[in-house]
């Protein structure tokens, strides 16, 4: 009788163990399979914080006369202040230093405004004529050129064009030497008097013009950062 009962106890000891294994072994897979949702859930925010230097600027850059980034009256060439930007790698605002903080950046886009003040077009059409419909593409081709002094704006759209040339030309002196940069492309592109300043919409002429020296912080270059797809 006790041989039956010290058998039973036995088994009975080895059900329990084995439940309490199966009940172990299910919980950490319950557990496992937790830790597996936390992970993937919280892993891509984690990778998207490790590579932010990936990703894009989120805006346009807008450097206004009424800033002191300036350009010479008429003209295309930089300000020393404008100039300084543009080379800068030690501030997150400056312009060289977004190009190399974002790889991802492959296009420079860079966009020409003005005021609505007409430009002295008179010097265009002499004899020695620098009109950009003539010039533009030889002087533009050729980085021993100055932008400002080879060619003329017959208008505001000219003039725009031309300070964005300038811009460029700028950039891509600044980049030119560093390997790791020779991927980018530059768009130089001229809204004129047309587009107002902070994306404010589109320019009709204004009706009552108070200053004979227009509007500084309609006087700006806009870059963009972008890629293509």
């Amino acid at each position: 009788m006790n041989r039956r009962r010290k058998i039973v106890s036995e088994s009975e000891s080895l059900s329990i163990w084995t439940a309490y294994t199966d009940l172990m072994s299910n919980a950490f897979m319950v557990i496992t399979l937790l830790l597996l949702l936390v992970v993937a859930k919280y892993l891509p925010s984690t990778q998207k914080d490790k590579n932010k230097t990936n990703e894009l600027p989120n805006n346009s850059t807008e450097l206004t006369e009424a800033q002191g980034y300036t350009f010479e009256s008429g003209k295309a060439t930089l300000g020393g202040k404008l100039k300084s930007y543009l080379r800068d790698d030690k501030n997150e605002s400056g312009v060289l230093f977004k190009i190399q903080k974002y790889p991802k950046i492959n296009v420079i886009e860079v966009i020409g405004h003005t005021d609505y003040v007409p430009v002295a077009t008179g010097q265009c059409y002499q004899g020695n004529s620098k009109h950009l419909d003539q010039r533009l593409e030889p002087v533009v081709t050729n980085p021993k050129k100055d932008i400002s002094t080879e060619l003329c704006a017959s208008s505001n759209t000219d003039l725009g064009l031309m300070r964005a040339l300038a811009v460029i030309r700028e950039l891509q002196k600044v980049t030119g030497n560093d390997p790791s940069l020779k991927h980018l492309q530059f768009r130089a592109y001229s809204a004129g008097q047309l587009l107002l300043p902070n994306n404010k919409g589109f320019a009709s002429p204004p009706l009552n013009r108070k200053s004979q020296t227009g509007d500084p912080s309609r006087r700006r270059i806009e870059i963009r950062f972008t890629k293509n797809q």
